[in-house]
């Protein structure tokens, strides 16, 4: 057998045909040889193997659409990409390599030689306020969750638009898409196997974020049942690793804002005083947060966009606690897709 090849890339995709000729260039202009990118259309609708076969040389497959998950096992499978290669980075259709990517890839093979996942930066392409919202999120969660995880041992999910697998570690999980949330469902199956699982902040992939309200709603909604059920299907929070432990603390922490949230009206008429400066110190420390990330990325947008940052918070609450009976009463596996838009 043929000494196996470092790095390979693999892009599952679904009517991407607005951003899959971005996403491609990215990888090659990250130094990534075209030999090493493979694409599976997963019955695209919109001529998105058009785009891909007008890039040149890259391995595509197509397949009957049967979601994300599902793509990505046909990928492995038909190009035998586990056999192949020692490490598989997957990367969704809408996001952009950053040029620093392969070299932030190469350091943290040889800084995590016993690594199985090494998941990285998401970074939200600016369009409007709610892109800047997303922003703000991104880099709370990068910056203090993702951090202290890293730190920990207990990475609960890792991005499914920056994730590098090693690739006799991928053969061995389940892709059969059991939940709604897969990059959610493979990490935890890591964890449940004992792997080591790393954060690398230099790993930084531009991601395309919902651009309107319904879309938000629709995407989060997607992400918050899928919690639950990776919540139920491995049983998490029941078991003595410390994955759980770090998941009930955040399943605590995300409920008990979200019920505080919702009896806001509850709380003012039994104590309008109290209300008023536990609301203006949240605000004033979300405030501060927000400005920080805007000096950081140097980005005035995210500054000024701050005033109706209130409406995705209100809407996250909302969706936590719904999502939270609405998967008691039965599951559903309905994908919702963003909708594609130029990059500015």
């Amino acid at each position: 057998m043929s000494e196996k090849r470092q790095l390979a890339i693999l892009i599952p995709a679904y009517n991407e045909r607005a951003l899959i000729g971005r996403c491609i260039t990215s990888v090659l202009n990250a130094g990534i040889p075209v030999e090493d990118v493979y694409v599976v259309d997963d019955g695209s609708r919109d001529g998105t193997d058009g785009v891909v076969h007008a890039l040149g040389p890259v391995a595509l497959l197509t397949t009957r659409n049967g979601g994300k998950a599902r793509a990505i096992r046909h990928g492995l499978s038909e190009f035998k990409l586990s056999q192949r290669y020692d490490w598989i980075g997957i990367l969704d259709a809408d996001s952009a390599l950053d040029p620093g990517y392969l070299e932030a890839v190469e350091g943290a093979v040889k800084r995590f030689p016993d690594a199985a996942l090494i998941c990285g930066s998401p970074q939200s392409d600016p369009h409007n306020w709610l892109t800047a919202y997303r922003a703000v999120e991104y880099a709370i969660c990068l910056g203090i969750y993702r951090e202290a995880q890293s730190l920990t041992g207990t990475i609960n999910v890792a991005p499914g638009c920056a994730s590098v697998y090693r690739a006799d570690v991928l053969a061995q999980l389940d892709l059969d898409g059991g939940t709604l949330v897969e990059d959610m469902d493979l990490t935890i199956q890591l964890q449940r196997l004992g792997k080591r699982i790393v954060y690398v902040p230099d790993m930084k992939v531009h991601t395309q974020d919902p651009r309107t309200l319904s879309d938000y709603i629709g995407q989060v909604n997607r992400w918050y049942r899928g919690l639950w059920q990776v919540i139920r299907r491995h049983r998490l929070m029941r078991r003595r690793q410390l994955i759980d432990v770090e998941c009930a603390l955040l399943v605590g922490e995300g409920l008990g804002f979200s019920i505080l949230v919702l009896m806001l009206p509850v709380w003012i008429w039994l104590s309008p005083r109290v209300t008023v400066v536990l609301g203006a110190t949240d605000q004033a420390l979300f405030f501060a947060m927000t400005a920080l990330v805007a000096v950081r990325e140097g980005r005035l947008d995210i500054l000024r966009s701050y005033p109706r940052y209130i409406i995705p918070r209100l809407i996250n609450a909302v969706l936590f606690v719904w999502t939270f009976f609405a998967e008691r009463r039965g599951g559903t596996k309905t994908w919702f897709t963003v909708a594609r838009y130029e990059v500015q």
